[in-house]
């Protein structure tokens, strides 16, 4: 929002105040606003005096050289902001009222298994399982070959990255002020914590279930003399 409005005629619905005499530049901001902090200004001690005198004209000086220099921020902000849109191809004309504010963390966890205590049915030679074979993390292994008649059916446990995302959302909106201002200012609505986000990604085996033969016998060789 710019630091200084021009007094324009009340619009229909709009009551004028003779105090705001039209073309009368005024402020838009109160000695005590926000936006003072926010560009790292230290804003008025306190409210303008209420009486005419040395006090009050004073206070008018010290305020003006503040919006002054104000301006020179709000102005650079602005200039910096519009630059920003030309590179994401957005014009001037297009303006930003409604946005999200999404503030998130996130935390990624995987399983790692340090011991095990797999069942375990090997053979020296072949092996047949006859029917279905259900091999949930278990090791079938045999020296030569490994038939089952039936389906087999490995169920291995696998390692995946879980992230979780968390935070919250807010709304930002603008609204036009009311006579004699005549711009627009952005308001915000309320934090809301956000539906926390699980992902899975990277899937591998923790190798704790295996089926698996070794082929043919090799040939033996008598290494007695």
């Amino acid at each position: 929002e710019p630091v200084y409005d021009t007094v324009d005629a009340p619009e229909s619905g709009e009551t004028a105040n003779p105090a705001y005499k039209e073309g009368t530049k005024i402020s838009n901001y109160e000695w005590n606003d926000s936006i003072f902090q926010t560009f790292g200004l230290t804003p008025m001690a306190s409210e303008r005096p209420a009486a005419a005198g040395p006090a009050q004209t004073a206070w008018d000086t010290q305020f003006q050289a503040l919006l002054a220099e104000l301006d020179k921020k709000v102005t650079a902000h602005n200039q910096e902001a519009e630059a920003h849109n030309a590179a994401l191809g957005l014009a001037d004309s297009q303006k930003i009222n409604n946005y999200t504010i999404i503030r998130s963390h996130s935390q990624t966890s995987h399983e790692e298994v340090t011991s095990t205590n797999a069942g375990v049915i090997r053979s020296g030679q072949a092996m047949t399982l006859k029917g279905d074979v259900t091999n949930e993390n278990s090791q079938l292994t045999a020296g030569t070959t490994l038939t089952a008649t039936g389906r087999v059916n490995n169920i291995a446990k696998e390692n995946q990255e879980r992230t979780v995302t968390f935070g919250t959302t807010q709304g930002s909106y603008t609204y036009k002020r009311k006579w004699p201002h005549k711009s627009r200012r952005r308001g915000y609505n309320s934090e809301v914590f956000m539906t926390p986000q699980v992902g899975l990604s990277n899937t591998s085996s923790l190798k704790v279930a295996e089926y698996a033969d070794h082929g043919t016998t090799p040939a033996g060789k008598d290494i007695t003399d």
